[in-house]
């Protein structure tokens, strides 16, 4: 693989209005190509789609052509591993999802999730209780909660067709590389 250079930040905090409507996402770059580096922080894109990325690089950095770009959001995608859910069957469910006639906020990403706990005893994924992370599983604490903006990333990803490889699950051939990250 390229030695990747460019790098976008996603925190999706505050993923949802009160009346369960997107927000816009925060985003910061890093572009390393020059001796250089370019840092640009307090940025917004209203979804993680291709075209949002794409108008996002081209308004802040010089050309990006085909290089490769990492971009690391602030999201689970992956289920603890004895749950045997892979990301492309949660990416397949969210597309239409919605409880109770929305789409998107706490309570409906708490649903989302919820549908493929199998037992209260699998909650956690090894890496969460290493960084003392919340679960998607749990809806408490509310301002700690990572199922609604998470539950949003991937219902934002589900639109068009699939632009970017998600790591470590697909192979990396796409120029946009999406990896999860906890900023805490």
């Amino acid at each position: 693989m390229d030695k990747i250079k460019i790098f976008i930040g996603v925190d999706q905090t505050g993923a949802t209005k009160p009346n369960g409507q997107p927000r816009p996402l925060n985003v910061s770059i890093i572009d390393q190509r020059k001796p250089k580096k370019i840092y640009i922080t307090g940025l917004k894109i209203d979804n993680l789609n291709l075209q949002s990325v794409q108008h996002l690089l081209q308004k802040n950095i010089p050309a990006v052509k085909n290089e490769k770009v990492l971009i690391c959001v602030d999201a689970v995608f992956g289920l603890p591993k004895p749950l045997k859910v892979l990301p492309v069957n949660l990416f397949k469910f969210a597309k239409n999802y919605s409880f109770l006639d929305k789409p998107f906020g706490a309570i409906t990403a708490y649903k989302f999730f919820s549908h493929f706990l199998k037992s209260s005893k699998i909650q956690h994924r090894k890496v969460e209780l290493l960084v003392k992370a919340n679960s998607i599983f749990n809806l408490q604490p509310y301002q700690k909660n990572i199922g609604c903006g998470s539950f949003r990333i991937i219902k934002n990803l589900t639109i068009g067709t699939k632009w970017f490889s998600l790591w470590p699950f697909d192979k990396l051939d796409k120029q946009f590389i999406i990896a999860e990250g906890y900023p805490s």
